[in-house]
């Protein structure tokens, strides 16, 4: 058996059994937000990590003074915040929801690490799924980055 075939195009999930999204799913809190509600605050002490189930969000990072520039849009399947999980820094981005109902699961930092703990399965798949995330992330704002500079 192949511990890291990819099992669906679900970022999160994407190494995960239905079994094991079951155990994944069994420690998240469903949040609603409306148009334009801050999800995640720049700035912010949190380490918990969101899925966006429903709708999409936008990335704001500060401009000067108090102004803030959006980056990107995130479609629903999207993982956020999975930076934070990995590395105890402040938030880099504010994410806002963008559709007119967004539906975010969030996955309590705490619980989470308790659950992967007791799971290492789990956790290998889950590190691999952020892992790609990350990557897919930045390489997409390096392609971004370097698109805008070639069209000045």
């Amino acid at each position: 058996m192949e511990l890291f075939k990819k099992q669906n195009d679900i970022q999160m999930y994407k190494y995960l059994t239905k079994e094991e999204i079951e155990v994944l799913n069994s420690n998240h809190v469903e949040e609603k937000y409306l148009k334009d509600e801050i999800i995640i605050e720049y700035g912010e002490r949190n380490r918990d990590v969101y899925f966006v189930a429903k709708g999409s969000v936008s990335v704001w990072i500060p401009e000067e003074g108090d102004e803030m520039r959006k980056i990107t849009s995130l479609p629903p399947g999207t993982m956020i915040g999975e930076n934070n999980f990995v590395m105890p820094v402040r938030r880099s981005a504010t994410i806002k929801a963008e559709s007119e109902e967004t539906l975010i699961f969030r996955y309590s930092y705490l619980k989470l690490q308790k659950l992967l703990l007791d799971n290492p399965i789990i956790a290998a798949k889950f590190f691999a799924a952020i892992n790609d995330s990350i990557s897919e992330k930045y390489i997409n704002t390096i392609n971004r980055f370097r698109t805008s500079q070639c069209m000045k």
